[in-house]
């Protein structure tokens, strides 16, 4: 099977240095490589890099976009991006379990801001098996206590309560391996663990003590489309130095192959708009959905499709308001729109499962998810999640376009 993850930056990237973005859909960049990376938990191919601009360029002014592998520039690279079309890479880059990648955009010449969307193709070496992967971002991790981080992009130091770093797991499958890699060693035995519904027991956990600084650990535990999942990090006292930082990555086996997660996960202040639409991405970790569509839609083609959805609202809309989320494409509701409202009372998960219904992306077509309030509810942090699929034996067919453009 395949699996793509499909990206936007959310804010611009420095035009002075180069500026990193989590492999997950981050919408935030960091100016390290270690802030935003993932660590992959099995081995694998890159390939087939998709990627497009919002601003044109003149001069020698320009961008470089591609994949960073342990802190280093791959073969999968566009260089001299001066316009607003879609450029490509089919190159591929094999890596290994415990590697870690990002995406970075590298300017030349201080070129005019511009954000970016990317799409970008993993092909596993063993076959039905795809990755999640998280991180603290550009902040410190607490030295004591227990920390959340988001299991599917970089969220600044975690946090306390469990519920700001969800994301939903949209795919049924098993959890495999958890791959755990930090920036220094640490003081007392540190031990990270994927929360399953608040739970960790049984699940792929690593326990790393001083002069290790990574580890990894295989145990099976059963996930369901709809449960909730994060990172959970912990110790006795103070076990963490200051300036820890950590980036993670999950193997996970779908049951049904071809399934793979395009997940949205909250973070501090993630809450929906109540007056106006919300808008947010199919992937990666935001910190307030926007409430216009530019900088939020992810790239879409007909070389995937999208087969389910899975929704967790924190909390109910209040007696007589309701939020109502849609799948979108190109600013009007996706033809599936996969259409899920939250009423009253109603609360925590709801879903359409794989099997109702299918929706095929237009070619070069911009996809996120729309959220409309009515009859101002109370303001609630939204988890969204949707179920990718690709056909066993396809993939992407990269053809480079002079018709797409940002808008």
């Amino acid at each position: 099977m395949k699996q793509l993850f499909l990206g936007n930056s959310g804010t611009s990237p420095s035009t002075t240095a180069n500026t990193y973005w989590s492999l997950m859909g981050a919408s935030t960049g960091r100016t390290a490589f270690s802030d935003s990376a993932i660590v992959v938990p099995c081995d694998g191919t890159f390939s087939n890099f998709r990627v497009v601009a919002q601003t044109n360029q003149s001069g020698g002014n320009s961008f470089a976009y591609g994949l960073y592998v342990d802190d280093a520039a791959s073969s999968l690279w566009v260089t001299g991006v001066q316009d607003t079309i879609l450029h490509t890479d089919s190159d591929s880059v094999g890596v290994t379990a415990g590697q870690r990648v990002a995406i970075v955009s590298d300017p030349t010449s201080s070129p005019s801001a511009s954000n970016f969307k990317w799409m970008i193709e993993f092909t596993p070496t063993t076959e039905q098996r795809f990755m999640v992967g998280g991180g603290c971002g550009a902040a410190d991790l607490a030295t004591s206590g227990t920390t959340y981080i988001p299991i599917c992009g970089d969220e600044n130091s975690g946090s306390t309560t469990e519920s700001i770093e969800y994301a939903v797991m949209p795919v049924t499958g098993t959890l495999k391996t958890l791959y755990v890699w930090l920036n220094q060693t640490v003081l007392a035995t540190t031990t990270i663990a994927v929360s399953v519904n608040g739970s960790v027991t049984g699940a792929p956990t690593v326990s790393i003590s001083d002069p290790n600084t990574s580890g990894n650990n295989s145990t099976d535990l059963a996930v369901t489309a709809g449960d909730r999942v994060s990172v959970r990090i912990t110790g006795s006292g103070t076990y963490l130095s200051a300036g820890t930082r950590i980036n993670v990555g999950v193997l996970i086996a779908p049951t049904t192959n071809g399934q793979f997660p395009l997940m949205y996960g909250a973070s501090d202040g993630n809450n929906l708009d109540t007056g106006v639409a919300s808008y947010g991405s199919l992937c990666g970790v935001a910190r307030t959905p926007a409430t216009t569509t530019r900088t939020v839609l992810s790239y879409g083609s007909p070389d995937f499709t999208i087969v389910g959805c899975y929704i967790y609202l924190l909390g109910n809309p209040g007696t007589g308001k309701s939020y109502t989320f849609t799948l979108q494409e190109d600013g009007a509701e996706a033809s599936v729109p996969f259409s899920i409202a939250f009423n009253d009372s109603e609360t925590n998960g709801k879903s359409i499962a794989p099997g109702t219904y299918t929706f095929t992306p237009a070619n070069e077509s911009w996809l996120g998810w729309k959220c409309v309030p009515s009859g101002t509810p109370t303001a609630r942090r939204p988890y969204v999640s949707y179920v990718g699929y690709i056909a066993s034996g396809t993939g992407l067919n990269v053809s480079p376009s002079d018709n797409i453009d940002w808008d």
